[in-house]
């Protein structure tokens, strides 16, 4: 596994290609761009890092349970509930942009892919319960029109994507491990009569 390695660099030299190419190359589906800090004079790595999940939400137990079959009228309110059941990263996991997008969509940079909100930062080797953390998707938001879109025709498929893009930097444990993040639609719906 190893350290990223200590590549000096100024303004005038930037050699920080090689760190990104090392750690780039560490993490599995994810890209890096090597950057010089010029406070330190060393080399970083930003690493670009996307998480899919694909949903079908009359698959999904809950769903199925919850709606049977029947048309949704109304939708009163859209919670997502997630958990990190493994985390054995070498790193902590800033921030996440979570997206939603039709299926087929994997980069956030396509059009259809509708910003929904961020999951906090987790520590390395942090795990959370399912359903130990939550994001409620206000009233009017365009990420909560798109989820109504899929609960009124559950048999379309669609994803989550999760963009995170954490640094490293000299010195630290070249990136590793693996994330388990598990995410829970839950609603509550007006069903007909």
């Amino acid at each position: 596994m190893g350290t990223v390695p200590n590549v000096p660099c100024t303004t005038a030299t930037d050699p920080c290609m090689q760190v990104a190419n090392m750690v780039s190359g560490a993490v599995m589906g994810a890209t890096a761009k090597g950057v010089c800090d010029t406070a330190s004079q060393k080399c970083t790595a930003e690493v670009t890092a996307t998480l899919s999940y694909p949903i079908t939400l009359s698959k999904e137990q809950n769903f199925a349970t919850m709606v049977a079959g029947k048309a949704v009228s109304v939708v009163h309110t859209i919670t997502l509930k997630y958990g990190v059941s493994k985390n054995t990263t070498t790193f902590a996991i800033p921030e996440t942009a979570l997206y939603i997008a039709p299926m087929g969509v994997t980069s956030v940079a396509d059009s259809r892919a509708v910003y929904i909100d961020k999951i906090p930062a987790i520590a390395k080797g942090t795990t959370i319960p399912d359903g130990g953390g939550s994001i409620s998707l206000p009233e009017g938001s365009p990420a909560r029109a798109e989820f109504v879109k899929y609960i009124q025709s559950p048999t379309t498929p669609f994803v989550l994507l999760g963009v995170a893009k954490p640094v490293v930097k000299a010195g630290d444990a070249m990136p590793a491990g693996e994330i388990w993040l598990r995410v829970i639609p839950e609603f509550v719906v007006g069903l007909p009569r």
